[in-house]
């Protein structure tokens, strides 16, 4: 599981997947089939998920605080 205090710039489509709520298996047929619910980045033949706007879809956001960075849910 990512951290969401501190996430990465991107991350791996099993932890999207884990993310949304889905088997990784499915991620990849919907990425495949180009229908895949959230921007994707090919290097080579890896995939990853840039996390910013998987958050912004799933209502999750950021915002800095003294004590560091917090996500939160929308309308929180």
């Amino acid at each position: 599981m990512i951290d969401l205090q501190a996430p990465p710039p991107t991350i791996t489509v099993p932890e999207a997947a884990e993310l949304l709520g889905c088997s990784s298996s499915a991620l990849y047929e919907a990425i495949r089939d180009g229908d895949a619910p959230v921007k994707v980045l090919r290097v080579g033949r890896a995939i990853r998920i840039p996390t910013a706007p998987l958050l912004a879809e799933l209502g999750i956001t950021g915002s800095a605080t003294p004590t560091g960075p917090h996500l939160q849910a929308v309308g929180e």
